[in-house]
């Protein structure tokens, strides 16, 4: 990283910064071309690693891409605000961000992480604890990723955002 001053290496705090965000942006890579699609989604850590669930159709390009390669980047970030100055190039965004990367499982419903990673995407959002998710279960798929690698970037104290 360039700006190894803004970099956050904590892993609470690269957390919390996904938690903070309201979406996450899925890169994958098929056939030598790039495919980002950001999307709705949830975070929890798991076993001391952090995993990243998405919920979308059972069927459409961005399963037949992660079917093919299943390697990707997950990113976030938010514009916490924009400091003016005299001329542009004094301007900044005040910011922060996090990215991840890790291999993509997709879930149907059956499979023993489906329901949890449907929970994880709602609670992101808010508290329905009692959803069995029974209208939508049958045209529905979890992206699963276990994030291998994180890294976080901030120019803002962001404990107190």
């Amino acid at each position: 990283m360039r700006r190894s001053d803004r970099e956050i290496t904590d892993f609470k705090e690269i957390h919390a910064i996904f938690l903070r965000c309201q979406t996450a942006t899925l890169s994958m890579c098929c056939q030598n071309k790039p495919y980002a699609v950001p999307m709705n989604f949830g975070i929890c850590e798991e076993d001391g690693t952090l995993v990243v669930y998405f919920h979308c159709a059972k069927v459409g390009k961005k399963l037949s891409y992660l079917k093919e390669n299943p390697a990707v980047c997950i990113s976030c970030g938010r514009v916490l605000m924009i400091e003016d100055g005299p001329a542009a190039c004094d301007m900044t965004a005040k910011y922060e961000s996090a990215i991840g990367f890790g291999n993509a499982q997709i879930l149907y419903d059956g499979d023993a992480l489906f329901d949890h990673g449907l929970a994880a995407v709602v609670s992101h959002y808010g508290d329905h604890p009692d959803d069995t998710f029974s209208k939508y279960r049958a045209a529905t798929a979890v992206i699963r990723v276990k994030l291998d690698e994180v890294h976080g970037k901030s120019n803002a104290i962001t404990q107190s955002i």
